[in-house]
């Protein structure tokens, strides 16, 4: 980053034997230090739409209600990040495209906001089937890479063209 920060949305890689959900409510408390609660899809990012060997999943949450707590993201820089803060839309307006490590923050997160891009349910049973079949390929359970190509089918069938973004 050149000495310089530069926005992002918590993100990482799936942690053997863990879900999507889990790995994004664990990447939110890393790197932002706020607990959160996944509410939905926005996007399943992939490199080939019809057998993706590269998979980003765009999960929403929001913060955790807890009693008489206000969230406070994390203000010292630690391995996960160098710090988080709370931002609306408009702050964004600001920025440069230089100042991201990626143009999904300033792409999403107004889309987000006004109602344009909205989440799809995670309640899906092709969801859930994509969960376990992620908590088996992370482990290396042998044969679990041969189903993808069956899971995939089952997203792609129950989800709207809308949820997909493919770099193929």
């Amino acid at each position: 980053a050149n000495g310089r920060p530069n926005y992002w949305l918590p993100a990482g890689r799936v942690d053997g034997g863990e879900s999507l959900v889990e790995a994004c409510e664990r990447e939110c408390l890393e790197e932002a230090g706020v607990p959160c609660k996944v509410i939905g899809l926005l996007r399943f990012m992939v490199d080939n739409l019809a057998a993706p060997r590269v998979m980003r999943v765009v999960l929403l949450s929001e913060p955790l209600v807890v009693p008489d707590v206000e969230a406070h993201p994390k203000s010292i820089p630690n391995f996960e990040s160098a710090g988080a803060v709370w931002a609306d839309a408009q702050d964004l307006d600001v920025l440069k495209d230089s100042d991201y490590r990626h143009p999904d923050p300033a792409d999403l997160y107004p889309k987000v906001v006004s109602g344009e891009l909205r989440c799809f349910s995670i309640d899906t049973e092709a969801f859930r089937h994509l969960e376990d079949w992620m908590r088996r390929a992370t482990n290396e359970v042998p044969g679990a890479e041969a189903e993808l190509p069956f899971v995939w089918k089952a997203v792609r069938e129950a989800y709207p063209r809308a949820a997909f973004h493919s770099h193929s």
